[in-house]
């Protein structure tokens, strides 16, 4: 009698049936038309983390295994059966990441009104969602990530990827407001928060990352057992990477969209 020793998957079948949808016969035919059969054998990768080019497939026998790597090991997180398919991402529409084109947009809100019908709702409680295990996958800031591992029993579970896709870099900022009462002793404030000793401390209290002398350096030591959550901002705006709508009506046109799919 051969024994399964294969680790059961963090996705549950539930919970599978709904991520990632099986496809028809029809469907599966008309792919053929345009694909290429290929045989795999156990131990070929097919992906991985941190591909920029990902081929399409769809199973049409046996089975591949969606893993996540990580220091503590690989986990299984789903299995893909005859019918399922994986590597569909550059698939989709392929617009320019800032783009602010109506049509596409209007594109781009059908895709995630389409994949809306899979989701059992939207949470933006990364942190959270992490530690009590709702989710395994997920949208975060790097700092989210910190604070995650200080929670968790398996902090080497957790590490942390910027999408080639683009990431949204947000900046938490201080501003003296026009109708201050003391601009002059807020200034000084400010000038306090950001010196480099008080800057490291700040982030070793809080997790998140300070882009100033003594910041930058406390986050690199805070995460050098896992050096991928320590974001290269520089690289990012230098690779096209970031979100940047300059222009309000964009954001707005954002805003309206993103309204109207949470709506619907």
């Amino acid at each position: 009698m051969v024994q399964d020793t294969r680790s059961t998957p963090l996705i549950s079948a539930a919970n599978e049936a709904l991520m990632f949808p099986t496809l028809t016969a029809a469907q599966i035919a008309r792919i053929a038309q345009v694909g290429v059969s290929r045989p795999i054998v156990p131990g070929d990768v097919l992906i991985e983390a941190g591909d920029h080019l990902v081929p399409f497939f769809v199973v049409t026998s046996g089975e591949i295994e969606i893993i996540q790597r990580g220091r503590g090991g690989d986990a299984l997180i789903a299995v893909h059966g005859p019918g399922k398919f994986t590597g569909e991402a550059n698939l989709i529409n392929g617009w320019d990441l800032n783009t602010a084109d109506p049509n596409e947009l209007d594109v781009s809100k059908q895709t995630l009104l389409d994949q809306k019908e899979f989701a059992r709702g939207i949470s933006t409680n990364s942190t959270q969602n992490l530690v009590n295990g709702t989710a395994v996958i997920h949208q975060a800031w790097n700092g989210d990530i910190v604070n995650v591992r200080n929670q968790v029993d398996n902090p080497e579970d957790f590490s942390y990827e910027t999408c080639k896709e683009g990431v949204p870099v947000g900046s938490d900022l201080m501003c003296i407001p026009i109708t201050a009462r003391s601009p002059g002793t807020a200034l000084k404030f400010m000038d306090w928060v950001i010196q480099p000793d008080n800057a490291a401390q700040n982030v070793m209290w809080n997790g998140y990352p300070q882009p100033v002398d003594g910041g930058k350096q406390a986050f690199a030591s805070l995460v050098k057992d896992e050096p991928s959550i320590d974001v290269n901002l520089e690289a990012l705006g230098d690779g096209g990477m970031e979100y940047r709508l300059d222009n309000p009506d964009d954001r707005a046109l954002w805003n309206q969209v993103w309204t109207e799919v949470k709506a619907s």
